[in-house]
């Protein structure tokens, strides 16, 4: 049976002092009473809590944290299933290196040996129409046999064309657009595999984690994002 889409909500505390004092950071200290120990001070310290969450979601297939743990930025939480993006970037990427190579010469040889068969074709057709023109005039060949030399020295005249530009294309190379264009798609790919596995976005520490293997995380638009209000 099928889990649910739930969110991932995951308290993260700012880490350590050092970090939660910066300037920035809304502090109240005041200088140690007497006979005190010189070295420690009192006060409040504001730290963030935050909400982690994949741009894209999916079934969770690890869990690599667990709460209560100290996290290191970047330190992976959650992983998600990537199988069909990993597919996919894979033949993105085949993609792009068949248009950076560009027309192998094999395939411009046989554009170019199509191309010139048809010409001969063409010719002969050309000759054969003309031919038919004089026989019907003549009233030496029928109306069926006049119509099919004709018809066919027409297609034969579109079949060239169109051989030619493949031709034409081929010889030209691939269109940098299409490199730009099939770049771009490897990237997004490489982004989407990023967001497969959910970080620790700073140094911190992992409250609650409130997903299992098996559930499956909603789209980040559907879940509570971004900071939570301050701990005081």
């Amino acid at each position: 049976m099928h889990s649910m889409p739930r969110s991932l909500t995951s308290r993260i505390s700012g880490m350590p002092l050092a970090a939660a004092i910066a300037p920035g950071i809304n502090t109240a200290l005041r200088s140690p009473a007497p006979n005190s120990n010189p070295s420690s001070v009192s006060g409040t310290i504001e730290t963030d809590e935050v909400r982690v969450a994949s741009r894209y979601g999916g079934r969770v297939v690890k869990i690599l944290a667990d709460e209560g743990a100290s996290l290191k930025a970047g330190q992976a939480i959650v992983e998600l299933d990537a199988a069909e993006l990993s597919a996919k970037r894979e033949q993105l990427a085949a993609q792009l290196a068949e248009l950076e190579a560009g027309p192998r010469p094999e395939e411009i040889a046989a554009a170019k040996h199509d191309w010139e068969a048809l010409v001969a074709e063409l010719e002969q057709a050309q000759t054969d129409a003309k031919r038919a023109e004089e026989l019907f005039a003549q009233k030496t060949i029928s109306d069926t046999e006049h119509d099919q030399a004709r018809t066919r020295a027409r297609t034969l005249e579109k079949n060239v064309a169109a051989s030619k530009s493949r031709y034409d294309l081929l010889l030209a190379g691939t269109r940098a657009e299409r490199v730009t264009q099939a770049r771009a798609a490897l990237a997004e790919a490489d982004t989407q595999l990023r967001e497969m596995q959910i970080a620790a976005p700073s140094d911190c520490l992992l409250e609650v984690l409130n997903v299992k293997v098996g559930d499956v995380l909603a789209h980040r638009s559907h879940q509570a994002g971004g900071c939570g209000e301050r701990a005081r």
